[in-house]
């Protein structure tokens, strides 16, 4: 059963909303939910979707992809390319792996320490 405040992705277009969009479950019903959220024109509204509309939403995941598309775009600005090079061998890129997962490993381990010195 869903839960008001619950995220939803819209999987139709209609006139109120774009398919992808992504809104919250005001009230979840027998056969589906009132939504609320902003309609196509910017106005928010509540609206009643049938379940097969519309999808569950992880909001960890949305906020993860949200942080891997920012990294790139800061990737893209530092070094003027993307993943998608071709300049590096697969030995090199196991090097800059090996590199990220060294450090870390030093990030946990001093959060580590600085957790067991809070507890203290």
């Amino acid at each position: 059963m869903l839960n008001k405040g619950q995220k939803v992705r819209i999987t139709i277009d209609d006139s109120y909303f774009k398919k992808g969009q992504i809104v919250l479950i005001d009230e979840p019903d027998k056969y589906g939910a009132w939504l609320k959220g902003e309609d196509h024109k910017g106005n928010i509204d509540r609206w009643f979707l049938e379940y097969k509309n519309f999808e569950l939403v992880d909001s960890v995941v949305e906020s993860i992809i949200e942080k891997f598309r920012q990294r790139s775009a800061v990737g893209i600005k530092k070094y003027n390319t993307t993943l998608d090079r071709t300049d590096l061998s697969e030995e090199q890129w196991c090097d800059h792996l090996l590199e990220e997962m060294m450090d870390a490993i030093l990030y946990c381990y001093r959060l580590r320490e600085q957790l067991k010195y809070n507890k203290k």
